[in-house]
């Protein structure tokens, strides 16, 4: 999926950002079916947790890797 959205930033079209969109919406219903949002931000994949309103960074960038950690304070992602 990460590399659906580095794609869909590279070209800019809407059909691109739509797909991974929709790839993301899928796999955070997969992941965390009671997420209240999720996002694609230069990080990674975030998602905004339905039970304390926190927000988790599920999948970092740098790392190439599906982490868990809770970013809620971070100014880039947090709502």
């Amino acid at each position: 999926m990460w590399a659906a959205h580095e794609r869909a930033t590279e070209s800019g079209t809407a059909e691109d950002r739509a797909g991974t969109d929709q790839l993301a919406a899928e796999w955070i219903a997969e992941y965390n079916p009671g997420a209240t949002w999720h996002a694609l931000t230069a990080r990674g994949i975030v998602y905004r947790n339905q039970w304390n309103d926190r927000t988790w960074l599920i999948y970092d960038a740098d790392r190439d890797s599906i982490e868990t950690a809770d970013v809620t304070d971070e100014p880039e992602i947090s709502a």
